[in-house]
């Protein structure tokens, strides 16, 4: 079995001012950076995405 790490939309709106503010979005900021660290010193992949929604009114 082959193992990926996937970073999941992680965007700007998340973080204090942002339109959809998370709860402690700098701890999930550290642990995203912690296992992205972890992942490199293993050669694990690593994919990143990031979803984009258009809302028309």
């Amino acid at each position: 079995m082959k193992d990926a790490l996937i970073i999941i939309d992680v965007q700007n709106d998340y973080f204090p001012g942002g339109t959809c503010e998370l709860h402690k979005p700098y701890e999930a900021e550290e642990r995203i950076k912690e296992l992205i660290e972890e992942s490199r010193a293993v050669g694990r992949k690593i994919v990143y995405t990031h979803v984009q929604l258009w809302i028309s009114k």
